[in-house]
């Protein structure tokens, strides 16, 4: 199967930082990766000195609600040194990888949900 790329020809890029956000870690250049499900029901940035945030790649808007601090840095004995992440295949869980660790996390959310069990 082709796929016609062409039209990203116009695309402009532009800073996104939601709302929901700390404003302590933007701009500061720790970000080192971002994960997006490949059916777009979640994406995760991470952080090297912040953590892992969400947000709804198929809306990504500055108000969303999706856009969360999810892991703070501590959480899950995540060190202040990450360096990829990556969903696994299943999409119920995001992989952590640090400087000598790696990390198999299962997201929990406000409502005792793990937000990646809404993907496919």
């Amino acid at each position: 199967e082709s796929h016609d790329f062409s039209s990203l020809s116009n695309a402009a890029v532009e800073e996104y930082w939601p709302d929901n956000w700390s404003e302590k870690y933007k701009g500061d250049g720790y970000l080192r990766m971002i994960s997006i499900a490949h059916d777009g029901s979640s994406a995760y940035v991470a952080h090297a000195k912040g953590g892992i945030f969400s947000f709804d790649p198929l809306d990504p808007a500055q108000s969303s609600l999706a856009a969360k601090h999810v892991v703070h840095i501590g959480d899950a004995d995540i060190g202040d040194d990450i360096n990829g992440l990556h969903h696994t295949r299943s999409l119920k869980n995001l992989v952590v990888t640090r400087s000598k660790y790696v990390h198999i996390l299962k997201l929990v959310a406000e409502d005792g949900t793990n937000p990646l069990d809404y993907g496919e």
